[in-house]
């Protein structure tokens, strides 16, 4: 039995590649392990699987907003250390 059957069995119902991912955090997953479910199971590149992980787990909206928010952090703490 494919080792992503389950997923693959939500996809075809019709869940989206967010609520596939909350299930696989849900069963104790691995991060890794979820990522290359997704590319699997929705054909998808890695980007677009960050983008996936980045909005269902709530830590931004979009990837672009999270990665500004990085970039707007490391310059707060580069300024911080300036003399």
């Amino acid at each position: 039995m494919n080792e992503f059957a389950r997923f693959e069995d939500m996809r075809t119902r019709g869940a989206s590649p967010h609520e596939v991912y909350r299930a696989g955090k849900r069963s104790g997953m691995r991060g890794i392990d979820i990522i290359r479910m997704l590319r699997v199971v929705f054909g998808m590149s890695l980007h677009e699987v960050k983008e996936v992980m980045i909005v269902a787990s709530g830590t931004a909206s979009s990837l672009e907003e999270h990665e500004e928010e990085i970039a707007r952090a490391a310059e707060e703490l580069l300024k911080k250390e300036k003399p």
